[in-house]
């Protein structure tokens, strides 16, 4: 078969050069169109049950990826607190929000925060933490206390010691965090000269900028990798005119593979950038097999067709089978649920089928257009000159030495194999893209400063939902309709005719929400529907028919309220507990929650005494100090934590060293110490 094939590519070897052109040119116009995508989160398809659940929490608390800057001075008693620094920081705050896909409603700095302050007997009003940059040493300190005092902004915004503080840069999304990062360090340098370092890091540029460097060494690497196999394939043949062929099986294999990645609409992932540098030293390999032995028959046949014909009878099917054994290895990774690593797995298959498809065609048609008979005429066999060559003398030797120590290489395999195992026994996964950095990296460093002085550099979130369903739904309108009906008595006179009509309209909104059991929606309309009653009321109504009505009406507004997870003292109170748990692990600096910000309003409402930084007792309480919260100048803040109906809660862990052995512990005991205290709170 492969002389059959041999004597068709010698036929037709200007078609096969060609039609090899014309192949490499086509698939090469479409690499310009390559779109690179340095998103890890990509890794995961776009349905995934983790990633869509991430995107519906992002958009439902509005949250952002955020790249954190932290400014630290230790040499300084004050910190960073001195009148100069806070008026970098001012500057610096200022010009970032004029970066492009910053969000700027969302930047957390000392200048775009409020501090909450009291305003007399039962109210608070707000006021930028840092209205404008301090003049004096007393108003610098000033800042500090205020910001310390506020356990929002305490290891999340500013150091417990003053030594460090951070701004936080929210981004419309992660592929511009490099571009972003690169414009902060500019805006940085311009304010450089002082006792104060700056670290930018954050998980997005982490990110971003791994995937820019690593696309980087990949245009590095690929080259480095041809001239690598360049020299050795110089030290085993010393003839450039023949190593040339093997060089350009190499190249033309990647520019066909990664032209068809393209032409099929990929996106060139981390995962793919890698392809050229497996390619390289693969698509060579069959070619050194054929050029060797042409390299070593041609000295007995001096004819270049007989010798292609006797390697070709000899090493077609070989290299056929280990080119499709290789194939279906790197085609098996198609099966993963990784979308990125499918599209590696798949086009390394197809480079390795190139890769033989071009040994098998282009190799010989360059033998007979290129090396003509003149200039091989010098090969010879080197059967006796063999033990020059430092690679043959080691494999001499070890065929020498092998046959008599055959229990030594066993054992020597053995003991490796078991060192092997134990090795792998202890692979840790490292999922902190920060730690794929270098320690003298800047993210690094920055990562490992600032992780000193705050609650942590690494975000995640846990939700908390109130889960009503259908069952719930039953029993809150069997409740609405005992109500209704223990109230038409004798007392309720011309009210009566209101409680029908409301009976009836409760009926026709429980068909319209059945099917979806949406109890909240159908409270909502219900309530709407009694407040138009209550316009059509006689003004004349009895004491004892207005209690009634007031009564259906106070009915209707408890049922609605207890829908509202987030007011419930006995939930905070729960929460506040699961904040000290968690926070007790290692990797968990800090958790940011709902409960910070009712107990903080709650202390300034009674003239700012510690002792009533504390979850109020009751419901109205509660709403009380979330309203006031809404008085600031960005009241949308409240729904980073909270949704607006008040029934889903968000949690903002501030991690140390990444999520990975974090969850596993808490996991089972939230769920079920969540789904307790909902059963005692309904």
């Amino acid at each position: 078969m492969g002389n059959r094939f041999l004597q068709a590519v010698l036929k037709y070897r200007w078609l096969v050069v060609i039609i090899t052109l014309i192949v490499t040119f086509s698939t090469a116009f479409f690499i310009p169109r390559m779109k690179i995508d340095t998103d890890p989160e990509n890794m995961l398809s776009s349905g995934e049950p983790v990633r869509v659940f991430h995107n519906e929490v992002k958009r439902r608390f509005a949250l952002w990826d955020m790249i954190v800057l932290g400014i630290v001075d230790e040499s300084s008693p004050d910190g960073v607190f001195r009148p100069e620094t806070l008026g970098k920081i001012y500057r610096i705050t200022k010009s970032i929000t004029a970066i492009p896909g910053v969000i700027v409603q969302d930047v957390l700095a000392p200048s775009t925060v409020d501090d909450i302050i009291q305003a007399g007997p039962g109210s608070v009003r707000f006021r930028y933490l840092m209205q404008k940059p301090p003049e004096t040493r007393e108003e610098a300190l000033h800042i500090r206390d205020r910001a310390l005092a506020n356990p929002l902004f305490r290891d999340t915004l500013v150091s417990s010691d003053g030594k460090a503080l951070v701004i936080y840069v929210p981004i419309e999304e992660k592929k511009i965090a490099h571009r972003v990062g690169t414009e902060i360090e500019k805006i940085i340098a311009k304010e450089a000269g002082g006792t104060e370092s700056y670290h930018l890091t954050g998980l997005p540029i982490a990110e971003d900028t791994f995937g820019y460097e690593m696309f980087y060494q990949m245009r590095v690497s690929a080259p480095m990798a041809g001239v690598v196999i360049f020299v050795l394939l110089w030290m085993f043949f010393r003839n450039l005119t023949l190593i040339l062929a093997p060089m350009l099986v190499a190249v033309l294999t990647v520019i066909v593979t990664m032209g068809l990645l393209v032409a099929c609409g990929f996106t060139v992932h981390i995962m793919s950038s890698m392809i050229p540098i497996f390619l390289m030293p693969i698509s060579v390999a069959d070619s050194v097999h054929l050029l060797s032995m042409f390299f070593d028959l041609y000295g007995r046949y001096r004819d270049r067709k007989k010798t292609l014909e006797a390697v070709m009878s000899e090493l077609f099917v070989p290299m056929l089978y280990t080119s499709i054994t290789t194939m279906v290895g790197f085609a098996s990774l198609t099966l993963t649920p990784i979308p990125p690593i499918r599209v590696f797995g798949a086009f390394v298959a197809l480079g390795v089928g190139v890769a033989w498809v071009l040994t098998v065609t282009l190799i010989p048609a360059y033998v007979m257009i290129f090396l003509p008979e003149r200039r091989i005429k010098a090969f010879k066999r080197h059967d006796s000159g063999r033990e020059s060559n430092i690679f043959n003398r080691i494999l001499i030797f070890l065929g020498r030495w092998i046959p008599g120590h055959a229990k030594v290489v066993l054992g020597v395999s053995t003991v490796i194999f078991i060192w092997s195992c134990i090795g792998i026994s202890r692979i840790v996964i490292n999922d902190n893209p920060v730690k794929w950095f270098a320690r003298s990296h800047p993210i690094r460093i920055a990562d490992e400063v600032l992780n000193e002085h705050f609650g942590g550099t690494y975000e995640a979130y846990l939700v908390l939902d109130m889960p009503y369903g259908r069952e719930e739904f039953t029993h809150t309108l069997s409740r609405i309709k005992a109500f209704l009906n223990s109230s038409r008595k004798e007392e309720a006179g011309r009210i009566l005719e209101f409680l029908k009509e409301l009976e009836g309209e409760l009926d026709e909104l429980e068909k319209k929400h059945a099917s979806t059991a949406n109890i909240a929606g159908l409270l909502k309309e219900f309530k709407d529907l009694a407040l138009r009653l209550d316009e059509k009321l006689p003004a004349d109504l009895t004491d004892e028919e207005w209690n009634v009505w007031d009564s259906v009406m106070q009915k209707i507004e408890d049922e609605r309220s207890s829908l509202e997870l987030a007011k419930s003292p006995e939930i905070l109170r729960y929460l506040e507990k699961l904040q000290a748990s968690v926070v007790a692990h290692p990797k968990v600096g800090k958790i940011n929650a709902l409960t910070d910000i009712v107990k903080k309003v709650h202390q300034e409402l009674f003239e700012g005494r510690k002792d009533m930084a504390i979850i109020p007792d009751s419901r109205a309480a509660v709403a009380q100090c979330l309203f006031s919260y809404q008085g600031s100048h960005d009241p949308e803040d409240l729904w980073h934590f909270v949704t607006p109906d008040y029934r889903s809660l968000n949690l903002w862990f501030q991690l140390k060293r990444g999520i990975i052995g974090i969850w596993n512990p808490y996991a089972g005991p939230l769920r079920t110490s969540f789904r307790t205290i909902l059963l005692l709170y309904l």
